[in-house]
C-alpha cells in the first residue's frame, strides 16, 4: 500500500480529472442547446417568410378574380359576395398549407450536427 502522501495525491489528481471531463461534458451540452435553438428559430423564420409568400399571392389572386367578377357582374352585392368567397377561399387554402407544412418540417433532433 502507498504511503498516505502519494495516496492523497494520486485521489486529489483523480478528483481533479472527473471535474476537468465534467466541465467540458457541460460545455458541449450547452453547445448543442445553442445549435439547436438557433435551429428552431431559422426553421420558424423560414416556414414564417413562406406563409407571408404564400399569403400574398392569394390575396393577390383573391384580387383579381374579385375584379374579375366585378367586371362581368352588373350588381354590387354580388361582386362583394364574389370577393368575399376567394377571399375566405384562400384564407382556408392558406390555413391548410400552413398545417401541412408545420407537420412536415424536420425536427432539430434528427438533423445530425458536427461538435
Amino acid at each position: 500500500m502507498p504511503p498516505e502522501a502519494i495516496r492523497e495525491a494520486m485521489e486529489k489528481q483523480m478528483r481533479a480529472e472527473r471535474e476537468r471531463r465534467e466541465k467540458i461534458l457541460i460545455a458541449e451540452g450547452q453547445k448543442q442547446s445553442e445549435i439547436l435553438v438557433a435551429e428552431g428559430k431559422k426553421q420558424s423564420m423560414i416556414l414564417q417568410a413562406e406563409a407571408e409568400k404564400e399569403s400574398t399571392i392569394l390575396r393577390a389572386q383573391a384580387e383579381k378574380e374579385a375584379q374579375k367578377e366585378q367586371q362581368s357582374s352588373a350588381t354590387p352585392a354580388s361582386t362583394a359576395a364574389a370577393a368575399q368567397q376567394a377571399a375566405e377561399q384562400a384564407k382556408a387554402s392558406l390555413d391548410n398549407n400552413l398545417r401541412n407544412d408545420g407537420s412536415s418540417s424536420e425536427s432539430p433532433q434528427s438533423s445530425s450536427i458536427p461538435s
